[in-house]
């Protein structure tokens, strides 16, 4: 049996590192996916345009609109 060295067991761990790391990436890609089309349906109910669900800031602005708090929740943020 050959006993690994130093360099074949960091080659390892650095594949094992990469492959979770891009696992985790897909996961919150799919998260990301699943929260825009759902904010777009809701901001569709709402009468508002659909692809505020895509710009970040916009997205707030427009949420707090669909609450009428629109000043009051700008502060909070």
């Amino acid at each position: 049996m050959e006993s690994k060295s130093g360099l074949d067991l960091h080659q390892d761990l650095f594949s094992i590192k990469s492959v979770l790391l891009s696992n985790i990436f897909q996961i919150v890609i799919l998260f990301d996916l699943v929260m825009v089309e759902s904010l777009w349906k809701i901001y569709k109910k709402a009468g508002k345009n659909g692809c505020a669900a895509i710009i970040r800031i916009y997205n707030i602005i427009v949420h707090l609109e669909i609450i009428k708090k629109l000043f009051g929740g700008l502060l909070c943020y």
